[in-house]
């Protein structure tokens, strides 16, 4: 007879903790990365703290980024400097 010796351990489930500083607001923006490699991708959300782009390729912390977001409605296009 086999005899199963698994130990079945409960999965504890945390309380969930927000840990963004700043209130994020739902989005769909145009996003070009301006430089050598120029890529293109969808914002999904944004806040105070930063911008969200699913598609965008991981960068080491700290990279500088040169970023052009364009508007469905007839305003400029904004270019901005961050990390």
């Amino acid at each position: 007879m086999y005899q199963d010796d698994t130990l079945v351990m409960p999965i504890v489930r945390l309380p969930h903790v927000e840990r963004r500083r700043f209130k994020r607001a739902e989005v769909s923006l145009s996003v070009k990365e301006i430089g050598p490699d120029e890529s293109y991708m969808r914002a999904t959300s944004i806040s105070v703290g930063g911008l969200y782009c699913p598609e965008a390729l991981p960068r080491p912390l700290g990279s500088s980024l040169l970023l052009e977001i364009t508007f469905r409605d007839c305003r400029p296009a904004m270019l901005i400097a961050g990390q």
